[in-house]
């Protein structure tokens, strides 16, 4: 679910040569001083993507499984009836799937529960269910948001609330275009397009990153908080500052990670004019003059086998000394995680910590600010 090769497959590989490199902080070759270790918590369950926890449920995790179901696991155990499944609902093709899911502010009293997932026709759906008695009802299900998919690429995927109140939502730029001719005849040899040109431009939903008020009750009125995203697959807020924390899913050569202060205006990533800070040489002639043009704060090149960022968050927990407010992040094909110090919208002393996550989809963070990792192999680990 996070990059599209020349053939339209999606390449899975966990090499383990070092190589990383940053624009705006040198990267250690170790992490002196870092302590952080992994434990597992579940193993051999189904595709996974996403992890969440809530206040109100303390030793609960939510483990969401691509195919359209999450279960509660409490104790290294899941718990044997689903919190929810809709798998009867869920297209699987390509990047989609039951891909985020994020707990309302007040889930303690009013059991309300987002989703983001891609439905039979291939759309990406953001959808409200309320929780009774600890399972969701499916016949509570309310639409928020429908966004049609050129593509089974790049679909984003994460739902969070910030510290505004909203919920935010990553939409991806679609992916693959297939041109006119293609369809009209019908051809099975076609040069595909692997820049749809939704980034730049604000008339589409795609390749941003939208607010909505949750509490709609009907579909809601996307407004768009940031754009030039390629696929933005995970996000999170700081609990401290409110800063969200964007890892945008570059092409052939860069991946990055962008931030978006709290109470920000428009902001503009760059893609598809910009890689990371590389120009791209068949871009548009210029970005899109709405808003802020914004440079990642950090990132990495594909040298040594990286492909694919996975966007984490800024640790605010207590069980690991070393990471204390610094954002922790990695990378798909190679299992390498890196942290560094925010300064601003700025990384700095970025380090790669001392453990590998092979095909790491996510980072999950809970109420005491303490990070756990999820992986399509099907395992759950901790972070301490």
């Amino acid at each position: 679910m996070l990059r599209v090769r020349r053939l339209g497959r999606v390449v899975f590989a966990a090499l383990v040569v070092l190589a990383c490199c940053s624009f705006t902080a040198s990267v250690t070759s170790s992490a002196p001083g870092s302590s952080v270790r992994l434990t597992p918590l579940l193993r051999g369950l189904p595709e996974l993507t996403y992890l969440a926890t809530t206040p109100s449920e303390q030793g609960l995790l939510y483990v969401v499984e691509r195919r359209g179901v999450i279960v509660v696991a409490v104790g290294g155990r899941v718990v044997a009836t689903p919190f929810l499944d809709i798998r009867s609902l869920v297209s699987q093709a390509g990047e989609r799937g039951l891909l985020s899911m994020a707990f309302d502010p007040g889930f303690g009293s009013n059991g309300l529960f987002y989703v983001d997932f891609a439905d039979a026709r291939g759309r990406i759906r953001i959808a409200r269910y309320t929780a009774r008695n600890g399972v969701a009802d499916p016949l509570t299900r309310r639409d928020l948001l429908v966004v049609a998919s050129p593509s089974p690429f790049h679909n984003g995927g994460q739902l969070a609330f910030g510290p505004d109140g909203l919920m935010y939502v990553s939409i991806g730029d679609g992916g693959i275009k297939v041109p006119a001719i293609c369809k009209k005849r019908r051809l099975r040899r076609c040069r595909l397009i692997l820049d749809p040109g939704n980034a730049q431009s604000l008339a589409t939903l795609r390749g941003k990153i939208l607010r909505l008020a949750a509490a709609a009750t009907g579909q809601a009125a996307p407004r768009i908080a940031a754009y030039g995203l390629r696929n933005p697959w995970r996000f999170s807020f700081d609990r401290s500052t409110g800063d969200m924390y964007i890892g945008d899913v570059g092409l052939n050569r860069v991946e990055e990670v962008d931030v978006l202060p709290r109470g920000a205006g428009l902001a503009n990533f760059g893609w598809s004019v910009w890689e990371g800070r590389l120009r791209r040489p068949h871009a548009a002639a210029d970005v899109n003059p709405a808003g802020t043009l914004v440079w990642p704060a950090a990132t990495f090149t594909h040298k040594g086998g990286n492909c694919s960022i996975i966007g984490g968050y800024v640790y605010r927990g207590t069980a690991v000394a070393s990471l204390r407010g610094r954002y922790v992040y990695g990378d798909y094909c190679s299992g390498r995680v890196w942290s560094f110090k925010p300064d601003g919208s700025r990384a700095t002393a970025v380090r790669l910590e001392p453990i590998r996550i092979p095909k790491l989809v996510s980072l999950g963070g809970d109420d005491a600010g303490e990070l756990y990792a999820v992986t399509d192999a099907g395992t759950v680990f901790a972070l301490r």
